[in-house]
C-alpha cells in the first residue's frame, strides 16, 4: 500500500487544494466525525425518548454537531476518493463532486436539516 501512495506523491504538490486520505489531518477529522456520530446515535435518541423538554445546553450540543457535519460535507467535496478496484486515487474535482452528489450527499444533507426549527 505504501508503494501505491508513494507513486502518487508527485501529483500532490500540483493539487494542493485536495485532501488526501493518508493526510494525518484527514485521519484525525474522520475520527472526530465518527466520535460525533456515536454521540449523535446514542444521546439524541435517548433524550428524545426520555426527556420532555430540551434545555439550551443540549440544543447547543445538537447544533454544534450539525455544524461539524455541515463542515464535513464541505470537506467531502475536497477529499480525494479511492477507486480500490483500479487502485487509483480520483483527483479530478469534477469527478469527486459528481461521485459525492450521486452517493452520500443527499443523506448527509438531510441529516443536518434542523427539522425541529422548521416544524415549529
Amino acid at each position: 500500500m505504501e508503494l501505491f501512495y508513494g507513486d502518487l506523491r508527485q501529483n500532490r504538490e500540483r493539487q494542493g487544494c485536495l485532501i488526501y486520505p493518508s493526510d494525518p489531518r484527514k485521519i484525525y477529522w474522520d475520527v472526530l466525525i465518527v466520535l460525533m456520530l456515536l454521540v449523535a446515535c446514542t444521546i439524541i435518541p435517548a433524550r428524545l425518548a426520555f426527556v420532555d423538554k430540551t434545555d439550551i445546553f443540549w440544543e447547543a450540543i445538537f447544533y454544534t454537531l450539525d455544524f461539524f457535519f455541515f463542515i464535513d460535507i464541505i470537506v467531502m467535496f475536497f477529499s480525494v476518493q479511492e477507486d480500490r478496484k483500479k487502485m487509483l486515487e480520483i483527483t479530478d474535482r469534477g469527478t469527486i463532486i459528481v461521485n459525492y452528489l450521486k452517493g452520500w450527499f443527499l443523506i448527509d444533507l438531510i441529516s443536518i436539516i434542523p427539522l425541529d426549527l422548521i416544524l415549529q
